[in-house]
């Protein structure tokens, strides 16, 4: 019977070691890698400049791209360009999105390559602003 108790107070030792340093890696990590993406969120005229701000607290890897809601094709691909200011808030990194040169009309949402982060959705259209 004291083997038994010994046992159990070990084994429930080492699933409260794993999960407190699961916790503090994967927890304190994935807050590091917070990414926000800002949009117009009253949409774009054909033709006017469509940019995005990204902000994060780590530095950013990866492009960005510009996708229709409907459907999912891909209008086009961003570098993320990195703007120097000083820091706002927690936030370290700032960087631009310049999707000017898209034509097409519609729904989209922006979306990082492999990070899963993705914008609210916007629309590029004549009809931006209540026109």
């Amino acid at each position: 019977m004291e083997d038994i108790r010994k046992i159990r107070t070990i084994g429930w030792s080492v699933i409260l070691a794993v999960s407190l340093f699961l916790y503090l890696a994967l927890g304190c990590n994935k807050r590091q890698q917070e990414i926000y993406i800002r949009i117009n969120q009253a949409g774009y005229l054909p033709g006017e400049k469509i940019k995005a701000v990204v902000f994060s607290r780590a530095p950013v890897m990866g492009n960005f791209s510009l996708g229709k809601v409907t459907g999912g094709e891909i209008s086009a691909e961003a570098r993320p360009v990195q703007i120097r200011t000083k820091t706002w808030g927690a936030f370290s990194y700032y960087y631009e999105l310049d999707f000017s040169h898209v034509s097409d009309t519609g729904r989209f949402c922006i979306m990082g390559s492999g990070t899963g982060v993705t914008s609210a959705e916007f629309i590029i259209s004549p009809e931006a602003y209540g026109s």
